[in-house]
């Protein structure tokens, strides 16, 4: 059995090829805390005016600490009590997270999806001199262009390159992996084998993919 942390608090049964894992959401938070805040957020917002001041403070902690992923509070504080130096993490989607876990962590592969991005987080490790962490660039463009959804991929068994790099580990190896770019929902399945038996899986904005297609 191993751990979730989410920025949703559900119950959450997840099958892999060998064997069947249930787990309890660890540290669930403030579900909108990567809302963006152009006019679908404002909208957002006058429909749950009680998520406006949790919003507000969530923007002053980001804002107070440049360096810390950007997660919710109580996952950030989940993942530092977890983290050893002798960790090997992978991580889908990059950011302020790679050179904060890299920190932590004996090796760090991180899997971006989005050129550009990769560019300006590379240049942060070079100028940290961060040098545990295996970068790659994955193009994951045709997520967004109208293709079949995750759940009918799932069932073809059509997994896209981005999540297949963790094919390329033994089953086990990993003592976290975490969720937070392209693909989200078979990025989550493909690295169920991968996960140590006392590991740790975290998925950010959990409540973007939807309970029934599970």
């Amino acid at each position: 059995m191993f751990s979730i942390c989410s920025s949703l608090s559900f119950n959450i049964k997840l099958e892999s090829s060998s064997f069947q894992k249930k787990v309890q959401v660890t540290c669930g938070s403030d579900i909108i805390a990567n809302t963006g805040v152009g006019m679908e957020g404002i909208k957002f917002f006058l429909k749950r005016p009680s998520l406006i001041l949790p919003q507000i403070k969530y923007k002053i902690f980001i804002a107070m600490n440049p360096d810390v992923p950007w997660i919710t509070p109580p996952a950030i504080k989940f993942l530092d009590s977890i983290l050893t130096k002798d960790f090997n993490i992978l991580e889908y989607g990059s950011g302020r997270s790679t050179s904060w876990l890299a920190r932590r962590c004996q090796k760090l592969v991180s899997i971006e999806g989005y050129g550009p991005w990769k560019e300006i987080v590379d240049k942060k490790l070079q100028k940290f001199g961060i040098t545990n962490v295996d970068y790659r660039f994955i193009d994951a463009s045709e997520e967004h262009s109208g293709g079949p959804d995750q759940a009918e991929m799932l069932r073809e068994g059509n997994i896209p390159a981005y999540a297949a790099v963790i094919n390329e580990f033994p089953d086990q190896h990993f003592d976290l992996v975490t969720v937070d770019g392209s693909y989200r929902m078979i990025c989550v399945k493909v690295a169920l084998d991968k996960i140590k038996s006392k590991g740790h899986l975290m998925i950010d904005n959990s409540n973007w993919m939807k309970i029934e297609d599970w």
